[in-house]
């Protein structure tokens, strides 16, 4: 979680709440910094974020602020086992997974 500072459209900056998302089903390739807002289609994202925000007030002196939220050796193609094709059910969009490399 971080705090950011954001401009609403009336020029005027506020503090507002992001949180580092894994998403279900998609790699860490795909995290990214959300913020309630972005997350509110879940209906059970209040559930979440409370019970995350318990474990990390217990888990707090075990982290650090400055360290990684994950390891980023894992967002790193090692090889490719297999492929699959998948429509997603929010938008209709086919996927198609891009590798590069050999």
């Amino acid at each position: 979680m971080r705090v950011v500072k954001k401009e609403l459209p009336s020029g005027q900056l506020v503090e507002c709440e992001e949180f580092f998302v894994k998403y279900k089903n998609y790699s860490y390739l795909h995290c990214e910094w959300a913020t309630v807002a972005q997350l509110e289609r879940d209906k059970r994202i209040h559930q979440k974020l409370k019970r995350f925000k318990t474990k990390m007030s217990q888990m707090r002196h075990f982290f650090h602020e400055d360290e990684e939220p994950f390891n980023p050796d894992y967002v790193e193609v090692d090889r490719i086992l297999d492929e699959s094709h998948s429509v997603d059910k929010d938008n209709g969009e086919v996927g198609n997974p891009k590798f590069g490399g050999d």
